[in-house]
């Protein structure tokens, strides 16, 4: 039988927020669609970039309620109770496929933003490439600094976007 913790008003909020930032980018997708070869497709695009998201999120869910129901730490972060093994390899690749393929797409409005504030032109060229791996090096730095409180932060950006 799985315990599962009582929801309250806070662990609500956080689960919305944590839900809200793995489906999010709302606030993106005009500029996707902009910048789309054939902007006519885009809803084709939301319907599987949402698919994809979802097969790798769900069996993620899943399998965390399984083993785990309302057992997990304080932060409520799977990973941080995986042991090893199998389930937690599929855990960490799913993760890291959503993570790494959805970054360069958040971070495009801001970088976008970013060029007309340098004065950068919006074709290809050095000045652009330098400017936003600058941009894509300072997000590192601060993703580690808050790494200890990283679901807080993801759950504060979730249910802000």
């Amino acid at each position: 039988d799985i315990e599962t913790p009582s929801v309250t008003f806070e662990n609500f909020f956080l689960a919305f927020g944590a839900v809200l930032f793995a489906f999010g980018g709302h606030a993106l997708f005009p500029t996707l669609q902009v910048d789309m070869e054939k902007p006519d497709d885009f809803g084709k695009a939301m319907f599987w970039a949402y698919l994809i998201i979802l097969c790798l999120y769900l069996p993620v869910s899943v399998a965390g309620y399984v083993a785990f129901g309302g057992a997990l730490d304080d932060d409520g972060n799977i990973l941080s109770n995986l042991s090893g093994g199998a389930l937690a390899d599929v855990v960490t690749v799913s993760v890291t496929i959503h993570l790494l393929t959805s970054v360069i797409i958040i971070q495009n409005p801001v970088s976008q933003l970013m060029d007309i504030f340098a004065k950068i032109d919006r074709g290809f060229n050095m000045k652009r490439v330098f400017w936003r791996c600058a941009q894509v090096a300072l997000c590192c730095i601060i993703g580690l600094t808050a790494y200890e409180h990283m679901f807080c932060v993801m759950n504060l950006v979730g249910g802000t976007t």
